[in-house]
């Protein structure tokens, strides 16, 4: 949870493995009780205080409740039905996605088995990651992560833990994934990375160029056509024009100064026909050529 609090570490030796959650200000203290509900409150004081405040309570919701949903799938507390099965996986009573009779408690189940055939990895952000059958491992980036996931049959996800702070923890699951949620906002969430065969990676682009399609109106697309249209016409005419200026512009004659004086006979008044912004205008004798 991000808040200034208290801040968690991770635990990590050869006998146990767990989350410890440090006070970052001396001048506030924390306890945490639980009952036999199953409801957990954190509590905290100030020192000059003489009352314990509630600072969360949980479950928050019924996706907090521990395997609420069944393996496999994902609970998302703002939707109905708040349990899915993620991506790649399928409900055993019908084998689709979105099943309306589906209680949520059932366990979901691969399309198709791991190891055969191409495969790629979904990425589903901010989220509880799933409980149970995991491996850790402290010195693997989040690409050698993936790497050593896709060389193991029975790896079914991945993650970059972050919440030491410093370096990089890898995460392994093996099996079900179990406990998996979509974090509420004020929760820390990670990043998992789904292993899934490649066509499904295909089909999640297919379905987002679809959903662009489909959210654009018949006036819509109609107006950005008509638009194309005219714009291109327009670019044409400019710059067919522009080619023709370009082109006039290099057939004007040039005239040395010799030439120009015998024109005009040496500038006589005579041939002075008015006066222009850049000085006098004289008529020239036409019959005169360029080369006489």
């Amino acid at each position: 949870m991000h808040n200034s609090v208290y801040a968690p570490s991770l635990v990590d030796n050869k006998n146990e493995s767990y989350f410890s959650y440090e006070s970052m200000n001396k001048s506030i203290f924390t306890r945490l009780t639980i009952k036999e509900s199953g409801l957990l409150q954190r509590f905290i004081m100030y020192e000059w205080d003489t009352e314990w405040k509630i600072l969360y309570s949980l479950p928050h919701d019924l996706c907090d409740n521990y395997g609420q949903c069944g393996a496999n799938t994902i609970c998302k507390a703002n939707r109905n039905p708040i349990c899915k099965c993620l991506k790649g996986f399928a409900a055993p009573s019908e084998g689709e996605l979105d099943i309306q009779n589906w209680s949520g408690s059932e366990n979901c189940a691969r399309k198709s088995p791991l190891c055969q055939g191409k495969e790629g990895f979904l990425k589903i952000a901010w989220v509880k990651l799933p409980d149970l059958k995991f491996r850790l491992n402290k010195s693997l980036t989040l690409k050698e992560c993936e790497t050593e996931c896709l060389n193991n049959c029975s790896c079914s996800a991945y993650a970059n833990l972050k919440v030491t702070g410093e370096g990089n923890v890898c995460l392994l699951w093996f099996g079900d994934l179990v406990d998996l949620r979509e974090q509420y906002e004020g929760i820390r969430g990670e990043d998992i990375y789904i292993r899934v065969p490649a066509s499904e990676l295909q089909g999640s682009k297919k379905k987002w160029l679809k959903r662009i399609l489909l959210g654009v109106s018949v006036p819509t697309v109609f107006g950005i056509f008509i638009f194309a249209v005219i714009f291109r016409i327009s670019w044409k005419r400019k710059n067919r024009i522009r080619k023709e200026n370009r082109k006039e512009k290099l057939d004007v004659p040039l005239f040395d100064l010799d030439a120009i004086v015998k024109a005009t006979n040496n500038f006589s008044p005579a041939n002075r026909i008015g006066e222009g912004g850049f000085g006098p205008v004289y008529k020239v004798n036409m019959g005169y050529s360029r080369n006489s």
